[in-house]
Order: C-alpha cells, then sequence, then structure tokens
C-alpha cells in the first residue's frame, strides 16, 4: 500500500499531463493511471490520493468521457501555472509597448509641428547667435 501523499502544484500539474496525453487507444483506469505515475515521475499514488485534487479528478473525468464517447482527446495538455503566468506577462508587456509606441508616434508629431511652427514664424536665430558669441581666449 502507497504512502499518504500530498502533491505540489508541479506534480498535480505533470499528472494532469498524463492523463490529457493519454493514448486513444489504450483504455484509462485508475491502476494503470497510478502505473504509469509511477514509472515516469517515480511517485507511489492511490486513487484516493489523485481523487483529492480537483483537477486530476476532473480531467480524468473528462478523459473517461471521451474515452466512452469513441472520441479522440483533441485537447492540448495544460499549462502549468508559470506558463501561464509568463504568457499573461508577455501579453501586457506586448500591449504596454504598443501604448508606449504610440505615445513616442505622438510626440515625434508634436515636436516636429513644433519645429515647423517655429521656422515658419520666427527667423532661424541659432546661426547668428554662434557668430556673435565671443571667442574662448587662450588662458594660460
Amino acid at each position: 500500500m502507497a504512502a499518504k501523499l500530498n502533491l505540489n502544484n508541479q506534480q498535480v500539474s505533470m499528472i494532469c499531463k498524463i492523463i490529457v496525453t493519454w493514448s486513444d487507444g489504450e483504455k484509462l483506469t485508475w491502476q494503470r493511471l497510478t502505473k504509469e505515475i509511477k514509472a515516469r515521475m517515480s511517485l507511489d499514488v492511490t486513487r484516493q490520493t489523485l481523487c483529492k485534487y480537483f483537477s486530476v479528478k476532473y480531467e480524468y473525468d473528462l478523459r473517461k468521457e471521451a474515452q466512452r464517447a469513441g472520441e479522440p482527446s483533441g485537447r492540448n495538455p495544460p499549462f502549468s501555472a508559470t506558463e501561464n503566468d509568463l504568457r499573461n506577462e508577455i501579453a501586457r508587456l506586448q500591449r504596454e509597448v504598443s501604448e508606449l509606441e504610440r505615445k513616442v508616434n505622438v510626440q515625434i508629431v508634436a515636436l516636429n509641428r513644433a519645429k515647423v511652427n517655429a521656422a515658419k514664424h520666427n527667423p532661424p536665430i541659432l546661426p547668428h547667435i554662434l557668430f556673435q558669441a565671443p571667442a574662448e581666449e587662450n588662458r594660460e
């Protein structure tokens, strides 16, 4: 008999992935699942331990229903929490980048407009100032 075991989130995610990717030609049973978990993850778990975890039980029930109906799994393995967090972070950063690019473009347009207006309404004074500036004296 397997010892009672508490699974961490990564282990639960890996078990769900095993269930989701279970071969269509092989019947899914709790016994076969526990053997597969022991082979792949070196965890000696029982059906009762697995049933304690909602996501494992949910994926198992979905897969069993699909097998009974004769449907292929057709589902992608679930993402781990860290992958999902990273995907959300990437999407947020992409939105932030596009917003910042939009702001930069607006500022560039405003600066170009100010430059054109300054050139149109004011004579270019910079060359006059440069020619009138006193030359630096050579100090020894």
